[in-house]
């Protein structure tokens, strides 16, 4: 039962019973404050809202690392991001507040300092989408009554950077520079859209040469200095067909370059890590090459995407080959490269509305017969020249204004 215990002049402790079956109290300098306190506790019990204080009062650093310690659905390489999001970010700035003790106030004074420090908005996106994860936590287990995330409005993304994408010329002559070994990966990047970790983890037998397909099951990531496999992103498994040149390119690299376990490897025949072939392989070739020097390997799989747009490619096609989750995916990171799609969706609608005016059948012309009698038409009047009518079917007279 809930009561009011007076410990002194201006101390009065309200005791009351939790859920959980414990005695939980707190003091305040007045009567009415703890009467109030005491009612709303009864009100949050009811609703089924009630947390044990005790619980809020840790930590939110303390927290978030047994928080991330249950996460082991995420893969490798998104559990070492949001690592990075804790030490780098939220940490050093919520790490010693007390979870009962955040407020939204905390939260948008932590967004714009961020911005203010020059960061940009995608990072923010990014750092909040995790701090909010775990405070939502923190609701779920009953330790918070409401996130401190709830109703902060974050930042608008800008304009995206307009990423460069090469055409089949540029393609050619990159695979030509770059060393022999790797001529087969550069062709199956911006042909197939394949992601570097993908590519660097694809097994012999993953490949059908004689189908003409590719199943991507799984890519290589490395965390931490280690090389681990892992699903591929979305954990969406998919089949790549492959053009026929592409083919007879891979079985020769298979039969040259290619170890038991992976397709493509170092002149050691051991796994590709992705900044060393980016330093010793990548960079120089692309000088070589004489292509936009800002093109990344990820923009070989927008290459991609421009290559199938040109050949009139359904943004459905698109989507699977490069393995997004869904469609809207696929065309908020791609969109700029549809603009063709417009186009041809107006000359479709334009073409469709004429083949219908042609075989539609013209209707005939009708004659209005009118029961008024019919007017003779006036003369033109001429400057200097006065119109004297006459009466009956006498023509008019022509005589000269005075």
């Amino acid at each position: 039962m809930a009561h009011i215990q007076k410990r002194g002049p201006s101390k009065y402790r309200a005791r009351n019973r939790g859920p959980d079956g414990r005695e939980h109290s707190r003091t305040f300098t007045r009567k009415g404050d703890a009467e109030r306190y005491l009612a709303t506790v009864e009100v949050e019990k009811s609703r089924g809202q009630w947390v044990d204080p005790s619980l809020a009062r840790q930590t939110f650093g303390a927290f978030s690392e047994r928080w991330l310690a249950t996460q082991v659905h995420l893969a490798a390489t998104t559990h070492q991001k949001v690592r990075g999001h804790l030490e780098n970010h939220l940490i050093p700035t919520f790490g010693d507040m007390q979870l009962a003790a955040m407020q939204p106030s905390h939260v948008r004074s932590w967004i714009a300092e961020v911005l203010e420090s020059g960061r940009s908005e995608s990072t923010v996106l990014s750092v909040a989408s995790t701090l909010r994860q775990i405070l939502n936590s923190a609701v779920d287990d009953g330790i918070l009554g409401r996130s401190p995330c709830h109703r902060v409005r974050l930042p608008r993304l800008g304009p995206a950077k307009k990423r460069p994408v090469i055409d089949p010329v540029e393609i050619i002559r990159l695979a030509n520079e770059i060393h022999p070994r790797y001529r087969a990966l550069i062709f199956l990047a911006a042909y197939c859209g394949m992601r570097w970790g993908e590519v660097a983890g694809l097994h012999p037998d993953q490949v059908d040469l004689k189908r003409g397909m590719i199943n991507v099951s799984g890519s290589l990531a490395e965390v931490r200095g280690k090389l681990l496999r892992q699903p591929t992103k979305s954990d969406k498994r998919r089949s790549v067909s492959l053009p026929p040149f592409l083919c007879d390119i891979l079985a020769k690299h298979i039969e040259q370059h290619s170890s038991a376990e992976y397709v493509f490897t170092s002149p050691a025949f051991l796994p590709l890590r992705r900044s060393n072939w980016y330093r010793r392989y990548y960079k120089p070739a692309i000088v070589a090459a004489g292509v936009d020097p800002a093109l990344t390997f990820h923009d070989l799989r927008r290459t991609c995407v421009a290559l199938a747009v040109d050949q009139g490619a359904h943004p459905k096609a698109v989507q699977e080959r490069l393995g997004h989750a869904s469609i809207r995916i696929t065309l908020d990171t791609y969109g700029e490269l549809f603009p063709a799609l417009d186009e041809k969706l107006v000359d479709d609608l334009n073409r469709a509305h004429f083949e219908a005016l042609a075989a539609s059948p013209r209707p005939e012309p009708q004659i209005v017969v009118s029961s008024e009698p019919k007017k003779t038409p006036e003369p033109p009047a001429q400057q200097g020249v006065h119109v004297e009518r006459t009466t009956r079917f006498e023509p008019a007279t022509l005589t000269l204004a005075r």
